[in-house]
Formats: structure tokens, C-alpha cells, sequence
């Protein structure tokens, strides 16, 4: 019977590793640095990713991904906002879903583009601003910016801003409304 002075183990489940050799180790744990005698079986290969299954090897990495190592096993992790949406490891989590208008909140949730309009994923959220000259007065944004309010009366440079008829048919003053190309609209309507 051999004496062999050993570091105290990580368990107490010990198991012998070798029939030449008197080592013990914790089930699950391995002397992968060669220096028992300092630290005993010091890596749990079940759980390291860096000696996962055993000793060297390493859970191989991906893009805007962790590698975690469960039962052996290399796993990934994707680092929030990023997922895998082509299903490829080669590119691992490929895509940020909380700015991408094609993948927005998720793969695959595309921000439906929408009349007079420009359309960003924004925290995950699709966020429309209409272009100049269009505003959103229903407030619909499945029809997107529908009305114009650079030349129509009833929607002078706003929602619901009318523009009163022109008091001189030759001046600035030609209409109370605040938009110059309203202004402008009525003057050419009035000379008709």
C-alpha cells in the first residue's frame, strides 16, 4: 500500500485514474496542469470551457457568443442584443435584432415599409418619421404618412392646421397659415 500526500480534493466522490498509477481524483475533475502533487485534479472538465470533456480542449468560439461547457459539452451562449438567424455557426450570432429593420426583435420580424416614410429598428422596435411635406394625421402607421401638408389647406405645414383664405391676393400676408409653400398654394389657386 502506497502514501502518497495529496492536496484536498474538490469532492469527495474520489475516483482512481489509471491502473499504473495511485492518483485519485474527483469524479469529473483532472490533473490537466501535470502538478498533482501542488493542486491535485484542479480543472472540472465538465463545466470548463477551456478543458471541456478533457483536458485541452477548448469549446471553440463564434461570433457575439460565450462558450460555456455543460456535461462536457461545448455549448454557446449569444451575447445579448445578437442571434443566429441564418443558423450558421460559421458566423455565430450574427445579427443585432434590436437595430436591424430586417430582423427587428427577433429573426426574420422585418419592419414593413409604409408609404411617404423612413423606417429604423430601434430597440427592437420599429420606429417610422415621415418624410418632409407628409405627416401621419390618423395616426395609422399601416398607411403610413398619408397626409401631405405642404400645399393642402386643410393641412398646412401640420395635421388639421387650416389656412384661412387670403386677405390681399398679392402680398406675403395672402394667408394667416404659417407654411410658406401653403401660402404660395392659395395665392396661385386665387389667381386662377
Amino acid at each position: 500500500m502506497e502514501s502518497i500526500l495529496r492536496p484536498p480534493k474538490p469532492t469527495a466522490n474520489l475516483v482512481k485514474s489509471g491502473a499504473a498509477s495511485a492518483t485519485y481524483f474527483a469524479a469529473g475533475f483532472k490533473d490537466c496542469d501535470k502538478d498533482y502533487a501542488k493542486n491535485g485534479c484542479e480543472i472540472n472538465v465538465h463545466t470548463d470551457p477551456n478543458n471541456c470533456g478533457n483536458c485541452g480542449i477548448k469549446c471553440g468560439g463564434c461570433a457575439n457568443a460565450v462558450p460555456t461547457c455543460k456535461s462536457g459539452k461545448g455549448e454557446f451562449s449569444c451575447t445579448a442584443p445578437y442571434q443566429n438567424c441564418d443558423n450558421s455557426w460559421s458566423d455565430g450570432w450574427e445579427i443585432n435584432v434590436s437595430n436591424d429593420v430586417n430582423n427587428c426583435g427577433g429573426c426574420r420580424k422585418k419592419c414593413s415599409p409604409v408609404a411617404h416614410a423612413n423606417v429604423k429598428c430601434s430597440n427592437s422596435k420599429c420606429e417610422y418619421t415621415c418624410h418632409p411635406g407628409w405627416r401621419n394625421c390618423d395616426n395609422n402607421w399601416m398607411n403610413g404618412c398619408e397626409t401631405e401638408v405642404s400645399m393642402n389647406v386643410n393641412n398646412c405645414g401640420g395635421c388639421n392646421i387650416k389656412c384661412s383664405q387670403p386677405k390681399y391676393y398679392g402680398g406675403e400676408a395672402g394667408c394667416t397659415c404659417e407654411a410658406e409653400s401653403c401660402k404660395k398654394w392659395l395665392k396661385y389657386e386665387k389667381a386662377k
